[in-house]
Formats: C-alpha cells, structure tokens, sequence
C-alpha cells in the first residue's frame, strides 16, 4: 500500500509564466421594473454573457471587474435611451431616515432565553 506522500503530489512554487490558461464564462444580468402609470409597467431587462481567459485568480477577478463595468455602463445607455424614446421621466427611490420610535415599534430583538452553547456563541 503506498503512502500519503506517494500518492499526493508535493507543491511547488508557482511559476505565473507556466500556469496553464484557463477560460470561464462570464454571465450577468440586471433587470429594473418601473411603475409608469396605474397598473402599468415596463420592465428594463439585460445580459451578457462572455469567454474570458486568465492564469490566475488575480487576473480573473479583474477581467470580471472590466465585463462588469462595461455591462453597466451598457445598461445605462440603454435604459435612459428607452426612457427618452417613451417620454418617460426618470424616478429616484429614496430612503428616509427611521426615527428610533419607528424602528422600536418594528424591530424586535430576538429572545435571548433557552439558549444552546452554540446560540449563545451569536449574541455579543
């Protein structure tokens, strides 16, 4: 019977000018929905889907950063350029700030009674 160290290769120092190049798929896809009228809507809807090449992870991650600039980029063009074509407005959603009454009478903090070893490992 051979041993772990026959059977398992021993690492070696990585050599970026000998890794192998590798392809992955790149798919994304963003959609927005906007409310134009009374029970009305239009619905903004794009993807891309792409074949990049890298030898390491560093060089993936940024290859996948760029697509995913480009992407949105891409549907930003196209989402103002439908809304101009349709004569519709721009609308923004914003966020007010909650006020501690509020949040009191909606968030609930969670019942610290009963607990396990590992539920207790959770409340700081």
């Amino acid at each position: 019977m051979k041993s772990n160290d026959e059977v398992q290769q021993k690492e070696k120092p990585v050599d970026e000018g000998k890794l192998p190049l590798r392809t992955s798929r790149i798919t994304k896809g963003i959609k927005r929905t906007l409310n134009t009228a009374a029970y009305e809507t239009i619905v903004i809807e794009d993807s891309i889907e792409e074949e990049i090449t890298w030898k390491t992870k560093e060089e993936r991650d940024l290859k996948v950063e760029n697509w995913e600039k480009v992407f949105i980029e891409s549907f930003k063009k196209s989402h103002d350029r439908i809304l101009d074509e349709l004569g519709l407005s721009h609308k923004k959603a914003y966020f007010k700030k909650v006020s501690e009454e509020t949040a009191k009478r909606y968030v609930q903090e969670p019942a610290k009674k009963n607990l396990d070893d590992l539920d207790a490992l959770d409340i700081g």
